[in-house]
């Protein structure tokens, strides 16, 4: 991770020193980094710190005083991990304290990392050089229900996360391409009227066929996708395009969102339409 930059310490952190002091519990190895930004910590009047250095046993002292923060070292995180997943990280801490706050700080701290550690329930990442300023403003953002990432390193992530929409965005247009070379066009078009709900009587009207041909590539579509009901058909075409099992929530989230934003149309209302 980046060490936050200085056009943030412009910002007016009077008001933080008026509160009231907040508590915070200190996991880490005993090193010049955690030492380093102890004795910047101590320096802050309206921080009150509770420090543990052996990491094994850090767990049975926040129980004697659970603090309204917790802040653990990177390298501590890193050995955890080695016996146990990211999701079952930070468990302990906050079976004894539900609405914990948690702040991992290190020394260049990875994209991957932050990712990770964001889903596991981190709200805030601390470069341990910070400053005395800027370090109680993330504090206290933490505290009071914010997340803090340093201005780069928050850069560096909302760009991660516009790649993997567009890969995600790109990848589902190449299913659908190659979808449609195993369709006829009349099998597309009666796929994305099966899609938007219509009877077999209203496709043969919007498509001017006969009922009985529109049945007869429903069956085609049936072999071609291995199902035997319309149902089936539907969730099985879904599938083709993103197979995943919380596929309409990524649809929304990777390409509506992304789309609207861009004032163009959304996809997930007919993601076959580019096969007409």
């Amino acid at each position: 991770m980046h060490r936050p930059t200085k056009e943030l310490t412009h910002l007016d952190t009077r008001q933080y020193h008026t509160q009231e002091p907040t508590t915070l519990f200190m996991v880490a190895n005993r090193d010049i980094y955690a030492d380093g930004l102890a004795r910047v910590m101590a320096g802050q009047p309206d921080l009150d710190v509770i420090s543990c250095n052996r990491p094994t046993h850090c767990h049975s002292r926040y129980a004697e005083r659970p603090t309204e923060i917790l802040m653990i070292e990177q390298s501590v995180i890193l050995k955890v991990l080695e016996d146990t997943s990211p999701d079952q990280l930070f468990k302990p801490f906050m079976e004894i304290r539900p609405d914990l706050r948690i702040i991992v700080f290190g020394h260049e701290m990875p994209d991957s990392f932050v990712r990770r550690m964001l889903q596991a329930g981190a709200h805030g990442f601390i470069d341990s050089s910070t400053g005395p300023e800027l370090l109680g403003i993330a504090i206290h953002e933490v505290r009071d229900g914010g997340y803090w990432l340093g201005r780069k390193s928050l850069q560096h992530l909302v760009q991660s996360i516009s790649e993997i929409d567009r890969i995600v965005e790109q990848g589902i247009a190449d299913k659908i391409a190659r979808m449609k070379n195993t369709l006829t066009k009349r099998e597309s078009d009666v796929l994305q009227r099966v899609l938007g709900g219509m009877s077999t009587r209203e496709m043969a009207e919007d498509l001017c066929l006969s009922e009985q041909s529109i049945k007869l590539h429903l069956g085609h579509l049936f072999r071609k996708f291995e199902v035997s009901n319309r149902s089936q058909l539907i969730l099985m075409a879904f599938k083709r395009v993103c197979p995943v099992s919380n596929m309409i929530q990524l649809f929304r989230r990777t390409l509506d969102r992304h789309h609207l934003a861009h004032g163009r149309p959304a996809v997930i209302d007919d993601p076959l339409a580019r096969m007409s």
